[in-house]
């Protein structure tokens, strides 16, 4: 960034940023920062006029018009395709009369100049094409100020609006007759001030004013005689600036008026409909809001402040949470362990310390459940939640320990109607639970001397029941369960940190899945093609297909094939380490992660990916925590609540833009050096490559301002619709080495977090050039030249042999 002071932000045709700060002029486009300056350093047509920039606008032809500060006498005309620079003056020879008082870029991107004349105001349009400015109007004005700070507003109609502190605020008509004078408000203004703070035309019409200096923001319709108090905005207060996103909602900064930056004291926005919403916990992101610029400021607002660019998330969230905290992503609030539900209208929650909560749906309310013990009636605090349980006699199981992880395991069943509970101790940890069809439990047990064990519950009798195969032996001898998964035919899927096992629990038999190369001789250990022996979760599809989720991947495994398939962020997961995955009735997959959730369609293989932006507390999710209730509401528990929501209200379709070219890199073997090509680039059709360039690669953009790096990328050389796309791999580059020469499409789409993708294509020709002798033009003049030779030394041959026989004769 030239620089931390962010004063003017604007998005181009393209959808890329602009930034305008105190040292110059910068390009943002998600991934990069380019910076231009008007230091003599600045490559030849790219120095700007000066440094410290006011605004930046997009003009009618889609390059940018730059005002400076304490400058009214030129600006800088930029393309954001050549980055190429014009200084405009502002003088008697480009047709302007009078003094330059205000620099103004109408709605329409026409830049125009109001003039300040001994007897007259007036103004002029700038033409683009012909460098020259063309008069609008001018008007008979006596002035007694020297140096008038003059502001003007053209409106959507062809009107205008003129402030200065002489004649106050004027109301013209396209051809500059004086219609009205719109008197100031009944303020505590004393006199009126050199300027306004707030003079904007909103895409509604309205003109929205505020006088510097005097509290309240002010509205006109344009047809009354009168300003009117803003409704929903605080009348006390004083506002600076007002930023409309392209959406028309507006967002209100108030502040108190400073000579530099001011502190911001509230954000207010109002909507499209009118409504005034409180903005004001953006404020967590800066005191001082600067500018700002935003497609829609109910999602991800580009916010410039006194010490740089922040991109503040205010997703309009569709996702109710419970139990969350305002933290920081690096932080953790409440860790859930386990979330269940009685099938009609309660949701149970198990955190993984002190207690559980009982969700009433019907009034969305929350209560504490705390567990007791039986003998003095005080609170168990207990840790090492796992699991959580209701079954029809109402009552709620669930597991934990008292403190420590290598403390005694206890398992509580709590009446919900009489709020006691019963505890059964366990002189290991309990580290996963599974309920039978009968009620029992079937759990994971771990030893403090690293020995797994399964041990079943008999609900009915109180007893823990280790189980050992008919020889006598301990299955888990050495492992770490982690789930357990009762599967439809009777037989136990249990993950652990050292594979999979299946139990049958009536014949003891027992098969060990280990990841390929890691069995190490273990006994009767069967390797398979998973990518980690620590698994997680187990869902069991109702065709018996198993989906694990491990500690990098989701794994699919068909146990009446034995065929084995993982999937990866590469194949579009949010995360690595899968912890949570719940069925749709589509047999699509919902797949919390530590760093996310994914909607995964088997059929397709397709994943949408949603996080924190989206309106989730938290992008670390937990394990055990996932449940469906009978409305088909979601539940996921994280390390900060728990998320609820339906899923037709994530799955919203957005049109994303197409994909930019922003950076064309290439290794010239001639110069020895690297070459990186900024301009010229986002309209680019065609790229050619010339035989010395020994390397090349593409960089590309996606200007949706999400957080980068969960934008995906997909490519394809060729223009067959039937071709399969590949994925760039959580990258947005692409690099040829030695690319055969020939001519080839290359086909680019991005899309955002959430699986949509660009509905256009770009699509760039390259051509790579072959090296000159190896061309066919110039091995068919190389043929043609040694036919030619040829035939020339044969007629020679055949002249001289012809004049030997004649003289011989």
């Amino acid at each position: 960034m030239s620089d931390r002071l962010i004063l003017s932000l604007e998005f181009d045709r393209d959808g890329l940023l602009w930034i305008g700060t105190a040292n110059g002029l910068n390009r943002f486009d998600g991934y990069e920062l380019i910076d231009f300056r008007s230091n003599s350093a600045a490559p030849a047509g790219q120095q700007l006029s000066r440094s410290r920039i006011s605004t930046v606008h997009l003009l009618a032809d889609g390059r940018l018009g730059i005002f400076y500060e304490d400058l009214l006498t030129a600006f800088d005309v930029f393309d954001p395709y050549s980055l190429q620079v014009k200084k405009v003056e502002v003088s008697l020879g480009k047709g302007i009369a009078g003094v330059p008082r205000c620099l103004y870029a109408n709605p329409e991107g026409e830049v125009m100049v109001m003039t300040r004349g001994e007897d007259f105001t007036g103004l002029y349009a700038y033409e683009l094409e012909e460098d020259h400015f063309t008069e609008v109007w001018r008007i008979s004005d006596q002035w007694e100020l020297n140096y008038p700070q003059l502001q003007m507003l053209q409106l959507f109609d062809g009107r205008f609006l003129l402030y200065d502190r002489q004649h106050g605020l004027r109301s013209l008509n396209a051809e500059g007759e004086l219609l009205r004078i719109l008197p100031p408000p009944d303020t505590t203004l004393q006199t009126l001030p050199s300027s306004l703070s707030v003079f904007h035309q909103s895409k509604d019409g309205l003109v929205w004013i505020s006088y510097r200096g005097a509290s309240g923001m002010f509205s006109w319709n344009g047809s009354a005689d009168t300003l009117r108090s803003a409704v929903g905005l605080p009348r006390d207060k004083l506002f600076e600036a007002v930023w409309e996103d392209q959406q028309g909602n507006l967002l209100f900064n108030q502040a108190s008026p400073g000579v530099a930056t001011s502190p911001s004291e509230g954000l207010w926005c109002r909507r499209v409909n009118g409504e005034i919403v409180d903005f004001s916990h953006l404020l967590d992101v800066s005191d001082y809001f600067v500018s700002v610029a935003a497609r829609d400021f109910f999602r991800s607002l580009f916010v410039g402040t006194d010490t740089g660019l922040k991109l503040a998330q205010n997703s309009r969230s569709l996702v109710k949470h419970y139990l969350s905290q305002d933290i920081g992503e690096d932080r953790r609030g409440y860790s859930m362990r386990n979330i269940t539900g009685d099938g009609h209208k309660r949701v149970f929650i198990a955190r993984e310390v002190s207690c559980w909560y009982q969700l009433d749906l019907e009034t969305d309310l929350l209560d504490t459940i705390f567990l007791r013990r039986e003998d003095t009636g005080e609170i168990i605090n207990f840790a090492c939640g796992v699991g959580l349980f209701y079954d029809e006699e109402g009552y709620l199981w669930g597991a934990s320990c008292e403190g420590q992880a290598d403390s005694p395991g206890m398992l509580h069943r709590y009446d919900l109607a009489s709020c006691e509970t019963k505890t059964y101790e366990y002189p290991y940890l309990i580290t996963a639970m599974e309920r039978t069809p009968a009620g029992d439990f079937w759990l994971g047990i771990y030893h403090a001397d690293e020995e797994g064990q399964l041990v079943f519950f008999d609900k009915q009798r109180g007893l823990f029941i280790p189980f050992t195969t008919p020889d006598g032996a301990n299955p888990l001898k050495g492992a770490y369960p982690r789930y357990l998964k009762l599967s439809q035919d009777g037989t136990l899927w249990i993950g652990t940190e050292n594979g999979l096992f299946h139990l049958d629990p009536n014949t003891g038999e027992c098969v060990h899945y280990l990841q390929q190369g890691t069995g190490d001789g273990q006994s009767g250990a069967e390797e398979v093609p998973m990518l980690s022996n620590a698994i997680y979760v187990i869902h069991e599809s109702p065709e018996g297909v198993l989906w694990l989720g491990t500690a990098v991947s989701l794994t699919r495994f068909d146990p009446a094939t034995g065929q084995w398939h993982n999937y990866t962020m590469e194949d579009g997961l949010a995360g690595e380490t899968v912890c949570g995955i719940l069925p749709d009735d589509r047999g699509a997959l919902w797949v919390s992660t530590y760093n996310g959730l994914s909607y995964f369609d088997p059929s397709t293989e397709l994943a949408r990916r949603f996080y924190r932006i989206d309106g989730f507390s938290h992008n670390e999710f937990n394990r055990f925590s996932f449940y469906r209730d009978q409305e088909g509401r979601y539940y996921f528990g994280g390390v900060n609540g728990v998320n609820a929501f339906y899923p037709e209200e994530l799955f919203v379709d957005r049109d994303i833009p197409c994909v930019l070219l922003t950076s064309f890199s290439r290794y010239n073997s001639r110069t020895d050096s690297v070459e990186v090509q900024y301009a010229d680039l986002t309209n680019v059709k065609e790229l050619v490559i010339p035989y010395y360039y020994d390397y090349f690669s593409l960089d590309f953009a996606l200007p949706i301002y999400t957080p980068t790096a969960n934008n995906q990328f997909r490519y394809r050389i060729g223009t067959d619709p039937e071709q399969e796309w590949i994925y760039m791999e959580g990258g947005r580059s692409i690099r040829y080495n030695d690319l055969r020469p020939g001519r080839y499409a290359l086909q680019v789409q991005g899309s955002d977090p959430n699986g949509n993708w660009s509905t256009e294509t770009l699509t760039l020709r390259v051509v790579v050039k072959e090296i000159f002798f190896r061309t066919w033009w110039f091995i068919s003049l190389l043929v043609l030249g040694i036919g030619v030779f040829l035939y020339s030394v044969f007629r020679a041959r055949a002249r001289e042999q012809l004049r030997m026989e004649r003289l011989r004769t």
